[in-house]
């Protein structure tokens, strides 16, 4: 079985001569390799895949939190929580749920080499949390039901009642 090649490590001086658009096909198909003149690897990646990487970076980070703070029985401290904070008004029970979520969202997002599904399920958790944070809201969304709380509405007779209502509901 042949031995697969090593991938190409190109030097400074290589940008001068014709190897650069071999460096440059590279790039774009994936990744380049420069050594500089100090030693140092340089790597050249197509910017939606560096893009990509630091979203996965992100929601991973969040992931960790989230499942950190899940598992603890104290409230959530909102320095230790960062930029992740948006999360403190989650009930525990939530929070399982949401690591659940970003998990199978992150692997889908590695599957698919975009974060979109990631995205999206931050942006929904993000939502949630944002209504629960009020507390009427989320007196409404988490409290028992009661029965008692609500009353039938009557049906209005025709559309000027409605407007009628509208109008003197917004004070003109």
């Amino acid at each position: 079985m042949p031995r697969p090649t090593p991938p190409t490590i190109y030097q400074v001086t290589d940008m001068t001569t014709s190897k650069r658009l071999d460096f440059v096909a590279e790039a774009r198909a994936g990744g380049a390799r420069l050594r500089d003149k100090d030693g140092m690897s340089l790597l050249l990646l197509p910017e939606s895949q560096v893009t990509h990487l630091q979203s996965l970076q992100e929601h991973i980070e969040l992931f960790l939190v989230v499942e950190r703070q899940a598992a603890t029985v104290t409230p959530p401290d909102v320095y230790a929580l960062g930029r992740h904070a948006w999360i403190r008004s989650l009930p525990a029970e939530d929070l399982i749920e949401l690591a659940a979520d970003l998990s199978a969202a992150i692997i889908a997002s590695i599957a698919d080499q975009d974060s979109l599904s990631a995205d999206r399920v931050v942006e929904e958790w993000r939502l949630s949390a944002s209504q629960l944070d009020d507390p009427l809201r989320r007196a409404v969304l988490l409290d028992a039901f009661d029965a008692t709380d609500y009353l039938e509405a009557d049906q209005p007779d025709d559309a000027e009642a409605i407007a009628g209502v509208t109008a003197v509901d917004s004070g003109l």
